[in-house]
């Protein structure tokens, strides 16, 4: 059995692995970034350094997110480096039997389908989990790695 942070984006509940989150951060100040990927929101401060923000929402459903006093960071590990997803709101973390999780692999062929490991049925609820890798694009990465380049 293994531990989620579960949160929700466009009123969707998602997943993240506990052992890929380092913190939960209330959404603040974001400063953009000039010239920058639609779904990165901006950098902030944590932790003395530079910290790269995803809009979770424009990510996936090509929507801004929405500044509400539930909206959150979560400080995820990343090609073992650290960004900030922001999310409408984190819910609870809660531990999922791997019987309840439905890999999806040759449903879905496209860009997405990579960032999704899994399918949790849970109380009739359908919560994706994410694969922290692969739910930025190869583009997005690229811009990730040069935006926490110039910020170290």
């Amino acid at each position: 059995m293994e531990k989620y942070v579960v949160f929700t984006c466009h009123q969707q509940k998602f997943a993240l692995p506990i052992d890929k989150t380092e913190k939960i951060l209330q959404l603040e100040k974001v400063t953009s970034v000039l010239d920058a990927t639609a779904y990165i929101l901006g950098i902030i401060q944590y932790d003395e350094q530079i910290l790269p923000v995803i809009d979770m929402n424009e990510r996936f459903f090509k929507e801004r997110m929405a500044f509400t006093s539930d909206a959150k960071i979560i400080v995820a590990e990343w090609h073992d480096k650290r960004i900030g997803l922001a999310v409408d709101d984190v819910l609870t973390v809660q531990t999922f039997e791997s019987v309840s999780l439905k890999e999806h692999h040759d449903k879905i062929k496209d860009e997405t389908a990579e960032s999704i490991r899994a399918f949790i049925s849970k109380d009739e609820e359908i919560i994706t989990l994410l694969n922290c890798e692969t739910f930025i694009s190869e583009t997005g990465s690229k811009e990730l790695e040069e935006l926490i380049e110039k910020a170290g």
